[in-house]
């Protein structure tokens, strides 16, 4: 489909909305044309559901010659409880106090993420980012899923959400023995722990009466 004929398919698909001023639920897009083209009415876009209250934004470009950044319109969505950013997203989130779910997939450009100012946020999920370093700060984060596919070394510092930290889930991470026994001396409320693919682990203590659920897989040194 050409460029122009995606556009104006969702355009057409958001007039109603737009014309009743109807609430919008969920705005997913897989936008595979270059972005030189669409970038502008990405934006115009996003500013439209924005306005719309919306809660579940999907962006997901294929286009990896150029970033795409998000417009400043997504700092005012009050009412967005999920995003979802894939590929050449470059901008992070920092200024939506209101997220409760993030997912980041194949974000490239960076290799330092730094989560912060979420204070609604409840699951962090990350994959296949390519990162040396990530820390977290979110008070009320309940689950962290990290999925990495070739085990690079990436240092992670989970700075709060002592209190409320349940589920740990981590494939390909390097975490050693050190980060883990940091991680559950904080964090004393995990009940369910899965690991896979955690080559550089070769022993693990938990001592937790809440701790309920083990899972492991391919840990070779272990």
């Amino acid at each position: 489909m050409p460029w122009e004929e995606f556009v104006k398919l969702v355009d057409q698909s958001l007039r109603p909305h737009v014309v009743q001023n109807l609430r919008l639920e969920q705005f997913s897009l897989n936008c595979r044309h270059r972005l030189q083209e669409v970038a502008p009415h990405i934006d115009r876009w996003i500013d439209l559901v924005v306005k719309l209250n919306v809660r579940v934004l999907e962006i997901r470009s294929f286009d990896f010659r150029l970033y795409y950044s998000l417009p400043d319109a997504i700092y005012t969505a009050k009412e967005l409880t999920t995003l979802t950013l894939q590929e050449q997203l470059q901008r992070l989130i920092h200024r939506c106090p209101f997220i409760k779910n993030l997912l980041l997939e194949d974000i490239q450009g960076i290799n330092k993420l730094h989560v912060y100012g979420l204070v609604h946020l409840e699951h962090l999920d990350v994959r296949s980012c390519k990162l040396i370093s990530m820390t977290v700060q979110a008070p009320n984060l309940r689950r962290i899923d990290y999925h990495q596919e070739d085990n690079l070394p990436c240092k992670m510092e989970i700075v709060d959400a002592y209190n409320t930290l349940e589920t740990l889930k981590l494939e390909g991470s390097s975490i050693t023995e050190q980060q883990f026994q940091d991680i559950f001396s904080k964090h004393s409320n995990i009940s369910e722990l899965d690991l896979t693919r955690c080559y550089k682990l070769k022993k693990m203590e938990i001592a937790s009466e809440k701790f309920k659920t083990l899972t492991l897989s391919e840990l070779k040194n272990l």
